[in-house]
């Protein structure tokens, strides 16, 4: 038989329940035959959404169940066959996930900007996807937040998790701890298995809890899962430090019952007013339809007809006669029939005819020509322009419910309630985590910007304050618009730590311009320094004074090079022998050097020429 409870097992997949911060255990009187029915207990609120709450994730998730839920006939007149043909065509469009995903990385971008601070040691390793990670399957902090809770909550409105702790077995050593991974860890909960609750009045603080998990059946031969079944778990907060967990199996028999010194109920729930597709569902219902229709008449519809105009008169005629100009009738034995015969005159003639290339059609005087038609496009093309108005729809009332969170302030501000409300979760979770493992809970910080543009539209805006940059006589004001621009182009995707030591940067600078041709215009009307000009380009403290001491000394080489053939370097024509560093007028000395060239020149033919004239081919003068 299969062993339905493991000691080590997940809410989804045989979770764990043997758990406790210590031995300790207190005997509650319960009644064997109370009257409470677990598996079918529920809060009045779930009873009220879980229908709408079927149809969101219904719509987010997609695929075949979705199809087969909503997709409906054309009519009556539709057959079952047809129906289940179009049905095997018929795709899902999933604009609505699209734009629930797509709001949620708006946020997941900025996750790295969190600041969690103290707490255990395991808290902060798990964090961080060491050790296994929060979830014991090498998840971050982050990704399970913002991937796992936060598309729960933006999509079912409400989402759970349960921070759980393996129980420590007797006589461990803290080296036993270490090996068996026995710190806390995290798992979710859907809204659909958060089957009831209640809280304190004054407090707002979970005083009992009913979930429900979904169990594998593991068969104890190959240690693989054989299917599952759902089991209840209900928490209920007896004292100031005393949990009390119960596990029901499916038919409401208790299986285990265990307590918990914690100081309250190791569970959190984040929950939003309401789900940002609670708009789209219909859209996305109606958008699936137009679909499969659109679908199914470019198939049925992509091949053409073959139309011939007739004289009646002349077609009378031939019925008459029995002579017709389509193919000859063919016998059982596959030979062509004889007119006239019993069996010519038992069968229906055959309408078809041959066409190609090298067989024509004859047609009577006055009609048109035999030609090809096909179903007109225009309802094709009515279709199409409807389904991309409801596909900008969707992602408009997308926005707007994300907006309305924050009661119409705007986008930004709603992503940045839904922020707010993961930080709420994460400083509850950091709380149970050290409850677990004793100390102080860590410090959960998130930020509070959430912008929705594209790198594009970042380097636009960047490049429009920096032409203001040098435009006003103030340093103090440079230096607030450089870090602006830092913020606009790396803020969403760089953490704190790196942004404050940017402008830090900044602000120890003593020149914030930093165009390359505005510092070499004013290095060339000796504005500025080149120590100063350096600096300005980014260039480290002491590069002029290497510069020039290598200048110089490929100087000297060039120097002793040209001297070897007897040529003399010096202040007077040092700027002509390509060594500027040792001449006093390095572009007088060109000038100079390429006006004797010319006069030179000019005493051999008696005429004076430029370089460009030299080029050209000199003709013999004829004597």
């Amino acid at each position: 038989m299969p062993n339905l409870f493991s000691k080590l097992s997940y809410p989804h997949a045989n979770d764990h329940h043997n758990n406790g911060v210590s031995d300790f255990k207190k005997s509650i009187p319960h009644d064997e035959n109370h009257d409470i029915d677990f598996t079918s207990l529920t809060h009045p609120s779930y009873d009220t959404n879980i229908t709408d709450w079927d149809r969101y994730r219904a719509v987010f998730e997609g695929g075949r169940d979705f199809v087969n839920r909503y997709l409906i006939r054309f009519s009556k007149r539709e057959l079952d066959c047809d129906f289940a043909d179009r049905k095997k065509l018929t795709y899902v469009p999933s604009h609505a996930r699209t734009s629930v995903l797509e709001m949620r990385n708006a946020i997941f971008k900025r996750l790295v900007d969190i600041k969690r601070l103290g707490g255990p040691t395991t808290y902060q390793t798990a964090i961080n996807g060491i050790g296994g990670g929060v979830d014991r399957i090498g998840s971050s902090m982050n990704s399970f937040m913002g991937i796992k809770v936060l598309t729960e909550l933006m999509t079912l409105t409400r989402v759970g998790v349960y921070i759980d702790k393996p129980a420590i077995p007797e006589g461990a050593t803290l080296q036993d701890v270490d090996r068996l991974n026995l710190q806390p860890f995290l798992y979710h909960y859907k809204a659909e298995d958060i089957r009831s609750w209640g809280r304190d009045s004054i407090t707002g603080e979970l005083t009992s809890v009913l979930l429900r998990d979904h169990s594998y059946l593991i068969d104890d031969f190959t240690g693989l899962p054989i299917g599952w079944e759902p089991r209840y778990r209900f928490l209920r907060k007896l004292d100031d430090n005393l949990i009390m967990v119960r596990l029901y199996d499916k038919n409401n028999i208790l299986t285990e019952e265990h307590f918990l010194e914690l100081p309250r109920i190791p569970m959190v729930i984040g929950e939003i007013g309401e789900s940002i597709i609670t708009d789209v569902v219909d859209h996305q219902i109606a958008l699936l339809n137009l679909a499969s229709s659109d679908m199914s008449y470019s198939i049925k519809s992509n091949f053409p007809f073959y139309i011939e105009q007739f004289d009646p008169q002349s077609e009378m005629l031939n019925n008459l006669t029995g002579s017709f100009d389509g193919e000859p009738e063919i016998d059982e034995d596959g030979n062509e029939t004889a007119e006239g015969t019993s069996l010519s005159a038992n069968q229906a003639r055959s309408k078809s005819i041959s066409s190609g290339p090298s067989t024509g059609r004859g047609y009577a005087a006055g009609l048109n020509a035999p030609a090809f038609i096909h179903p007109s496009s225009e309802p094709l093309k009515a279709s199409m322009a409807k389904q991309n108005e409801i596909k900008k729809e969707i992602r408009e009332l997308v926005s707007l419910s994300v907006s309305g969170l924050a009661e119409g302030s705007g986008l930004e501000a709603g992503l940045a309630y839904l922020g707010l409300q993961l930080e709420a979760m994460e400083r509850g979770i950091a709380e149970v985590w050290a409850a677990y493992e004793g100390g102080e809970a860590a410090s959960v910080s998130y930020p509070s910007d959430y912008q929705l543009k594209s790198d594009k539209e970042r380097l636009e805006i960047a490049k429009e304050e920096l032409s203001f940059v040098d435009k006003i006589p103030s340093l103090t004001y440079q230096k607030e618009m450089a870090k602006d621009v830092v913020n606009i182009t790396l803020g969403h995707k760089t953490d704190s730590a790196t942004l404050k030591k940017m402008c830090d940067e900044i602000e120890e600078s003593t020149i914030v311009v930093i165009d390359t041709s505005v510092i070499d215009t004013d290095l060339e009307n000796g504005l500025v320094d080149m120590e100063t000009a350096s600096l300005a380009r980014g260039y480290p403290k002491g590069a002029v004074k290497k510069a020039h001491e290598e200048r110089l000394a490929k100087a000297t080489a060039m120097m002793l090079a040209q001297s070897k053939f007897g040529g003399s370097v010096g202040p007077d024509n040092g700027g002509a022998r390509g060594i500027p560093e040792v001449a006093l007028e390095p572009e007088k000395d060109a000038k100079e050097e390429k006006d004797v060239s010319q006069r030179q020149a000019s005493e051999i033919d008696g005429e004076s020429r430029t370089r460009k004239e030299d080029a050209k081919p000199r003709q013999r003068r004829k004597e």
